[in-house]
């Protein structure tokens, strides 16, 4: 009896989690109409055709298309402009030091340590 209450409790518990996506769902999707309706509708009484609006939208977001070459551009670029801001701040904070402690870093950076060893 106890294990034919606790199917039953199952069986109710589940179904009430999938009426419960299957409601959120059409609110969302009945949202997205209604924003849509709102946004295009108007389109349509300035005069502006709303089918070549929507593909305008469509170009504008498209984007690029990213390919090996192209993502390896970007990333050489990126990584030499955080390069120069990271080094920009550590001018910065160096500056921000007092004299003596600054003269004790220079030393420190210019000292070999064995890190960043690049033999090209």
């Amino acid at each position: 009896m106890t294990f034919t209450i606790a199917s039953a409790a199952r069986e109710a518990l589940t179904a009430l989690i999938v009426d419960r996506a299957r409601r959120e769902k059409e609110e969302d999707d009945r949202k997205t109409r209604e924003y849509e309706e709102v946004s295009y509708g108007n389109l349509g009484d300035m005069g502006i055709d709303q089918t070549a609006n929507g593909q305008a939208e469509a170009e504008r977001t498209r984007g690029t298309p990213v390919t090996h070459d192209s993502f390896d551009q970007w990333r050489k670029r990126f990584t030499a402009e955080l390069r120069v801001k990271r080094e920009r701040e550590e001018d910065e904070r160096v500056k921000a030091l007092p004299t003596r402690e600054r003269e004790d870093y220079r030393r420190k950076r210019e000292r070999a340590s064995g890190e960043w060893c690049h033999f090209s």
